[in-house]
């Protein structure tokens, strides 16, 4: 049986990180050379996607052709045949980017669906940077057409959810993908010695900036909360839309109950993103740590 691993150390070099039960590897990227491992392979359906230049392919042998990889390897990788039993697992439980999915900065356009989608961002303060930095995308056709697509990865650089938000008149502003929320939004970002901020959406997270969290709605995952407790987190400051009050104050008891200074952050009927970066830290930076005397407070009079 072929040692895949093996050959593909061979021939991109280097180190690598196992992710999902070994099922698939990270490896330095050979053609944008990132500073971080951003080439992901699958062992099972032999895909393989860097997440920094968009490189892709669908099979370890045109990976290995591609960077002019000796003849032994490739004829070794030839030979690779995957469990098709484990790759059935696998597509029910790896998320992937819709098929449509198109990044604005290597597949850029001047469509009309592409100059809605870029002006939604614009409208929204994200600019060249964010996009570049989130992966931000968008598809005009399949079951997410015209909506922008906000990639969230994980601490080893793992898709992990993604938010599909409409560009367009769409009765639904969101339709995201049918799996578990139980993540941490934007994890690769995180830096867990400094204060955290948790927010509802995407948007909000990029409208913040420094360690801002997206909680894909008004409630904290299970694995964020374990996580935030595991990393001894001192300050977390929590910035809902108003009309997650309620939420906010159940949020705030829970992580008071555990050890964590909380921070209730109003703004005033407004939301990061309509405040922008300054003025959001500007609220930020000026509010007060909750204590349980505030929460009995909120809970009786609102």
């Amino acid at each position: 049986m072929i040692d895949v691993i093996s050959v593909l150390t061979r021939a991109l070099g280097g180190r690598y990180k196992k992710a999902k039960q070994g099922q698939e590897v990270i490896y330095s990227c050979p053609f944008c050379h990132h500073h971080k491992p951003k080439l992901q392979i699958s062992l099972l359906s032999q895909k393989w996607h860097c997440w920094v230049c968009d490189k892709k392919g669908r099979s370890l042998y045109t990976l290995l052709k591609l960077i002019r990889a000796p003849k032994a390897l490739l004829d070794e990788v030839r030979e690779y045949k995957p469990d098709y039993k484990k790759q059935y697992k696998e597509k029910e439980d790896t998320l992937h980017l819709p098929k449509e999915y198109k990044n604005f900065i290597f597949d850029p356009g001047n469509s009309v669906y592409y100059q809605k989608a870029m002006q939604f961002l614009k409208d929204r303060k994200i600019d060249a940077t964010e996009i570049a930095r989130y992966g931000i995308g968008y598809c005009t056709e399949g079951p997410y057409a015209e909506r922008i697509i906000v990639p969230s990865y994980d601490k080893d650089g793992i898709l992990n959810y993604f938010t599909a938000r409409s560009f367009t008149d769409s009765s639904y502003k969101y339709k995201n993908p049918p799996i578990s929320r139980d993540v941490i939004g934007f994890e690769f970002f995180v830096n867990w010695n400094e204060p955290i901020v948790l927010c509802e959406g995407p948007f909000d997270a990029m409208s913040i900036k420094r360690n801002a969290i997206p909680l894909f709605g008004k409630t904290i995952s299970k694995t964020l909360f374990k996580t935030l407790y595991e990393k001894r987190v001192k300050e977390v400051y929590i910035v809902l839309d108003e009309d997650a009050r309620k939420d906010s104050i159940k949020l705030i008891n829970k992580l008071m109950k555990d050890g964590i200074n909380a921070y209730f952050v109003e703004l005033d009927d407004e939301d990061p993103n309509d405040l922008g970066f300054k003025e959001v830290w500007n609220v930020i930076h000026s509010t007060n740590q909750a204590t349980f005397s505030d929460y009995i407070k909120h809970r009786l009079y609102g």
